[in-house]
């Protein structure tokens, strides 16, 4: 894979990414909840 960006850049767009626990994935985590819907959260 060609290297597209500095080591610099790289590190700052990867230390912006936030991989779980985002508030889409939350709410939906509620709506199913609301529903009835149990579920176990693998990290």
């Amino acid at each position: 894979m060609p290297k597209n960006h500095s080591p610099e850049v790289r590190s700052y767009n990867m230390s912006q990414i936030c991989s779980h626990n985002t508030k889409p994935e939350e709410a939906v985590r509620k709506f199913l909840f609301s529903k009835g819907f149990r579920y176990r959260k693998n990290i």
